[in-house]
């Protein structure tokens, strides 16, 4: 009888092993697996331009930039550094790149940077630059970086600064959150169809985009998590599916449920001698298996989670059948500190008074009133308070840092 349990024993962790180890290669291989190989040589010539807002040489070389230049060029592509209204934003950018690119010079504006034999400074000095397109079939991009790399390999969602990129008649403005895949798609694809096809965006206005002495105004824009596309030229016809959004999320449910049916093997349920029911581990082993696979499990989870982006959850929102989708919803929801929080403490009083059922019944009433009722405080009031105080993120890190020594001490 002894032999037989060692033998399942073994079993339950040759099994969850398994589920384990399959889990953590399949997540970490679609977290952090490298896009496409690319060719060795670049195929773009990617240029830095630092301009001001209200630099009346900068409105002469700002249209041939940004109109001219990226219209006649196609493979260039130019991030734009604008230092007198983003003055802060820019300021290490600006320093950065004439220590690079001109070192011991005045600084100024225009300039305009191909590599470090080829800068041009002054009104012009950049309008001479274009003409260096031609014959310069790619190079690596100088950009506010310890080395430069050619545009493949570049994360723009990583550049510092505040920035604005433009290539043939589109201009991509940065936002907080992007995913850099998408966002060089649409930079480098001739057909904006092709760049946006099972991309997940937002239609929304245009807006001008100040120039120094002008403003350029757009016919179309989209929004890519939070950063802005606008293009001219013909409306295109945009095609957003999520299927493969739709097909992921399922997969990862999948997962989800045979991870859980390989912990739950490791239970073991049984009478008490008052006739309660009983739930225990089957072992030492398991306690520190489970354990670690779930601490890995959850770390893989949100590396994958991290690259959703809000309009593909939205958009999926509307292509899903709204009963899966809340239960998808609530299941990412599930592995938060609050809801954890708050469902150990609910077990813990309920465990204290399993001897009657109606207190029971009695503490379970009164804690979910007690968390409904505070939930509706905070919606109702809490959160038109922080909108006209801000101390939002000061607070953020506060109750992180609480909810980290509490979680310690416990």
């Amino acid at each position: 009888m002894r032999r037989t349990n060692l033998s399942k024993s073994h079993f339950n962790v040759l099994l969850l092993s398994f589920l384990f180890t399959f889990t953590v290669v399949l997540g970490l291989t679609l977290a952090f697996s490298p896009a496409q190989a690319q060719e060795e040589n670049s195929q773009y010539v990617c240029v830095s331009y630092l301009t001001g807002i209200g630099c009346s040489n900068c409105a002469v070389t700002d249209p041939v930039m940004f109109i001219e230049s990226t219209a006649q060029y196609p493979d260039l592509i130019l991030f734009e550094f604008e230092i007198f209204h983003h003055k802060m934003a820019n300021l290490n950018v600006k320093e950065q790149l004439f220590d690079t690119y001109l070192p011991g010079r005045r600084s100024g504006v225009p300039f305009l940077i191909f590599n470090n034999e080829q800068n041009y400074l002054g009104r012009l000095n950049v309008l001479k630059g274009p003409g260096a397109i031609e014959a310069l079939s790619s190079n690596a991009c100088p950009l506010p970086a310890p080395n430069a790399k050619r545009f493949e390999d570049i994360d723009v969602t990583k550049v510092p600064g505040h920035f604005n990129v433009w290539t043939k008649n589109r201009v991509l403005i940065k936002g907080p959150r992007g995913n850099n895949k998408i966002l060089k798609r649409v930079l480098t694809e001739e057909e904006l169809s092709d760049a946006l096809r099972d991309v997940a965006f937002t239609e929304v206005e245009p807006v001008p985009v100040l120039l120094s002495g002008a403003e350029l105004n757009f016919q179309h824009a989209i929004m890519l998590d939070e950063w802005r596309l606008q293009w001219n030229g013909d409306p295109v016809e945009l095609v957003q599916t999520s299927e493969s959004s739709i097909e992921n999320l399922l997969f990862w449910l999948l997962l989800t449920l045979i991870f859980l049916a390989g912990t739950l093997s490791f239970f073991r349920v049984h009478k008490t001698s008052k006739g309660a029911m009983k739930v225990e581990w089957k072992g030492k082993v398991a306690d520190y298996l489970i354990a670690v696979a779930s601490m890995v499990f959850l770390i893989v989870f949100f590396a994958i989670a991290k690259n959703v982006s809000p309009t593909a959850l939205e958009q999926s929102g509307y292509d899903l059948p709204l009963p899966i989708f809340t239960f998808l919803i609530a299941l990412v929801d599930g592995f938060n500190p609050c809801n954890m929080f708050v469902l150990t403490c609910l077990l813990a009083l309920l465990i204290t008074t399993s001897s009657s059922r109606l207190r029971v019944f009695i503490v379970a009433a009164s804690f979910i009133t007690t968390v409904y009722v505070f939930y509706f405080t905070f919606m109702a009031a809490w959160l038109n308070v922080f909108q006209y105080v801000n101390f939002v993120n000061p607070l953020r890190i506060g109750l992180g840092i609480l909810a980290l020594i509490v979680g310690l001490i416990n």
